[in-house]
């Protein structure tokens, strides 16, 4: 099991760290994924999953998730719906 340094409680009492503008895509991938997802001070793991905000040099802007081996998935601009989202990570989880 993964152990990692921050709780998602930690997270959103600090409004989301560096990755604050992506709050609302967190609290509903956390509404959704709960206990499964495990908060590190710069990734979400999340079953096979990594889910990095200004991943590779992108501004904070930008919300990347990457296979467990570290190739990119998927990037999001955070204007991006929380809703599309959520049903990107839910069909990359459930591959």
């Amino acid at each position: 099991m993964i152990k990692l340094s921050r709780s998602p409680n930690e997270f959103f009492e600090n409004s989301g760290w560096s990755a604050k503008l992506f709050l609302e895509h967190a609290k509903q991938i956390h509404n959704y994924f709960g206990d499964e997802l495990k908060v590190g001070r710069t990734v979400v793991h999340l079953n096979n999953c990594k889910i990095y905000v200004h991943h590779n040099g992108r501004s904070r802007e930008y919300m990347t998730i990457c296979d467990k081996k570290g190739n990119e998935l998927h990037t999001f601009h955070y204007s991006e719906s929380p809703d599309l989202v959520l049903k990107t990570l839910i069909d990359l989880v459930s591959v």
